[in-house]
C-alpha cells in the first residue's frame, strides 16, 4: 500500500512497483490508509512522513503495533530517521531516492527474490519497466506508443550497443521485411522527439550508416 499525498511521487512508485509485479493499493489519506490497512493486511506500507490529513509517524506508531510493516519516505534527516525507526518503521527512505533502491528494498521487506535486471531498466535519469507504456524522466512520466516501448526496451537492455534497423525490427517486433526498417525510423523520429521536448535528448543517437544505440548522456 502507498500512501502518499503527492500525486507524481504516488504515481510514479505505483507504476514502479506494478512493473516489479507487486499488487498496490494507493491512498492519499492517512485515515483510509489505517482503515484499508488493517481491513487488508499488506505485506508492506510504503507512507510519506507528511500527509494531508495526517502525519507519517502516527501511521507508523499504528500499523506497527497491528502487525503490519511499515516504510516511511521523508526529506533527508538523521534525527527524523531514528525517530521513525524508533516507533516501529522497517526502513526509512529519504528523498530523493531512485527507483531501483526503492524496489530492491521492497523486495527484501516483502521477502520476494531481489529485483531482477529484466524487471526495471535504467540508464541515466531514464526507467523503463516491462509492462509499462511509459518511459519514467527523472519522476516525469512520458507516455509510449507500443512500437516506441518495444524499441526502448530492446536498446535499454544492452547501452552501449548499435543495432542495425534490421536487428532491431527483428528484436523488437519480430519482423523481417524492407517496410519493417520504415517503421524503425519513423518510432526513432517520434521519440526523439518526445525526449527532446522533457529535456531528455542525447539519450538515443543515429550512427550515421549503422544503426541506433542508446547510451547515458552523461
Amino acid at each position: 500500500m502507498l500512501i502518499d499525498s503527492e500525486p507524481a511521487q504516488m504515481q510514479w512508485l505505483e507504476a514502479g512497483l506494478l512493473s516489479a509485479g507487486h499488487e498496490v493499493t494507493v491512498t492519499s489519506s492517512a485515515l483510509h490508509g489505517l482503515m484499508v490497512a488493517r481491513a487488508s493486511r499488506p505485506n508492506l506500507v510504503i507512507t510519506d512522513l507528511v500527509l494531508l490529513d495526517g502525519s507519517g509517524m502516527d501511521v507508523t506508531v499504528r500499523l506497527s503495533r497491528a502487525g503490519i510493516p511499515v516504510m516511511v519516505t521523508g526529506r533527508a534527516d538523521a534525527e527524523t530517521e531514528i525517530s521513525v525507526l524508533r516507533m516501529g518503521a522497517v526502513a526509512y527512505l529519504a528523498r530523493p531516492f531512485e527507483l531501483p533502491k526503492v524496489l530492491a528494498r521492497v523486495a527484501v521487506e516483502v521477502g520476494k527474490c531481489p529485483v531482477s535486471s529484466r524487471d526495471v531498466l535504467v540508464l541515466g535519469k531514464l526507467t523503463l519497466g516491462p509492462q509499462w507504456r511509459m518511459l519514467l524522466i527523472g519522476e516525469k512520466q512520458l507516455h509510449l506508443s507500443a512500437r516506441e516501448h518495444d524499441l526502448v526496451d530492446v536498446l535499454m537492455r544492452d547501452p552501449g550497443r548499435v543495432f542495425s534497423a534490421e536487428e532491431l525490427v527483428e528484436s523488437a517486433w519480430g519482423m523481417r521485411t524492407n517496410l519493417g526498417t520504415r517503421k524503425v525510423a519513423a518510432s526513432v523520429s517520434s521519440l526523439r522527439r518526445k525526449l527532446r521536448a522533457e529535456g531528455a535528448s542525447g539519450y538515443l543517437k543515429t550512427v550515421r550508416g549503422v544503426g541506433y544505440v542508446m547510451r547515458d548522456r552523461d
